[in-house]
């Protein structure tokens, strides 16, 4: 599993400011796993992070095994879900899950897929899966169709560049990936988003892996720079993040 450090310093800022998903695609999910009742229902969330796909599926009443290898973002995960008696954590990876053979009934990942070694992954997931279990992956990619959005990528990408290469799921997480890893499979999309203050903003940029530290010297660049954006496209104190979420729901 590549990346497992990329959001070691940053899981507390990915947490308050990246989005979550919304109700719309957690029923969603549901109705294309064919669940009609959740009762008893174990699901593996791997790459779990914070949990912001985990709580959908608490809240559900699934048993969910989180797997999440990065120290950091499965801490606040167990302190935010403490009191869920159907959340187990567990420091795992997408290639070594630590699940019991044929133990979970769905499989999801959210903003994760694109860091597993697919090829392990897959034999991992077909291993811990149910006959006729579901795989569901998920992503909410940043739609690039206004100025704001062109610009404000370019800024946080000059910067991310310096450090480390961009991940960049919403181009590589392509047909091609998914015909490989799944017999068969369907996407849809569903709209969402984040409205901003400042304050927020600059928050969502400290969010991303690698941005510079208060110590350094770009990072008083970096805030000069979002900050004339925010300024030049603002409306009411508040800038708008649309976001497409992703959904791809297969058997393997």
């Amino acid at each position: 599993m590549k990346g497992i450090d990329r959001f070691s310093n940053k899981a507390e800022k990915y947490e308050l400011y990246r989005p979550g998903y919304t109700e719309e695609s957690i029923l969603k999910i549901l109705d294309l796993c064919n669940v009609v009742s959740n009762n008893g229902i174990k699901v593996a969330d791997i790459g779990s992070g914070t949990g912001k796909f985990t709580q959908l599926l608490l809240d559900k009443g699934f048993y969910v095994y989180a797997v999440e290898p990065n120290e950091q973002m499965r801490s606040i995960a167990e302190v935010k879900f403490k009191d869920f008696n159907n959340f187990y954590s567990i420091n795992k990876t997408a290639e070594d899950t630590g699940l019991k053979d044929n133990s979970v009934s769905i499989i999801t990942a959210a903003q994760s897929f694109h860091y597993f070694d697919l090829e392990k992954t897959k034999e991992e997931f077909m291993r811990i899966l149910k006959a006729e279990g579901k795989v569901v992956l998920l992503w909410n990619f940043r739609l690039r169709e206004s100025d704001f959005i062109k610009e404000y990528e370019e800024i946080i990408y000059n910067f991310h560049s310096n450090k480390v290469s961009p991940t960049h799921a919403q181009d590589k997480m392509t047909d091609d990936v998914f015909k490989k890893f799944f017999a068969t499979y369907e996407i849809i999309n569903i709209e969402n988003s984040q409205a901003f203050d400042f304050d927020g903003l600059w928050g969502r940029t400290l969010s991303n892996n690698h941005m510079p530290n208060e110590n350094e010297t770009e990072y008083l660049i970096l805030y000069n720079s979002v900050k004339k954006l925010f300024d030049k496209y603002q409306e009411d104190g508040k800038i708008l993040f649309k976001y497409r979420t992703q959904i791809v729901v297969g058997d393997l």
